[in-house]
């Protein structure tokens, strides 16, 4: 919603929560090309108001300056999707180590990646214990321009290297997540389409 010269984004109690760029939010102020997450789908706000700065429109100089801008949050938007770019070459992917439910291995490509025991996720777990209890959303990995981060979406379930985890933490090569009965294993690797001649 719009309250004066700012839109606003608000969670309404969900399951999930919402985030702006990878943030946990109950209610913020969202700008051009903030990236909204939710549940396991990522949205780009698109603020398309006309500038206040009349003087933009008489010239031709700022068109030109305001492509070139267009351009650069073009590439910042490809880079923190996750979409192929120049600076993006690398991919994370988790090894199944222990508690196989689906598949060995899972690249992390999109911007949220959750894990759990709901049929919502895209990485499945085995629960723990006699009944195999485990939450349905157990934890995501958010894929950002810095790195990946698991984040905890039960505070202290998922273990990252032995120990429990509350709020988020970056992700190293080798790094072991252990969710219920299932374990995996955190790894960086080439992107499957960039292949360079000769290294």
């Amino acid at each position: 919603y719009l309250a004066g010269d700012i839109f606003y984004i608000e969670d309404l109690n969900s399951t999930n929560g919402t985030y702006v760029n990878g943030k946990r939010i109950i209610k913020a102020g969202i700008h051009h090309n903030d990236i909204i997450g939710i549940v396991k789908h990522a949205l780009v706000f698109i603020d398309d108001r006309p500038s206040a700065n009349p003087t933009n429109v008489e010239s031709s100089k700022p068109q030109a300056e305001s492509t070139m801008v267009l351009s650069n949050d073009h590439k910042n938007l490809l880079a923190t999707a996750g979409v192929e770019s120049a600076k993006k070459e690398t991919v994370g992917l988790i090894k199944v180590v222990e508690g196989i439910v689906d598949k060995t291995e899972y690249l992390l490509t999109g911007l949220s990646t959750y894990i759990g025991k709901s049929d919502r996720v895209q990485i499945p777990i085995k629960g723990s214990g006699l009944f195999g209890n485990a939450p349905e959303v157990a934890a995501m990995i958010a894929r950002r321009p810095d790195g990946y981060y698991l984040v905890a979406m039960k505070e202290g379930y998922p273990k990252l290297n032995g120990k429990n985890l509350t709020g988020r933490e970056l992700l190293k090569e080798g790094d072991l997540i252990e969710l219920g009965s299932t374990i995996f294993q955190f790894f960086i690797q080439s992107e499957p389409k960039s292949s360079a001649p000769g290294g």
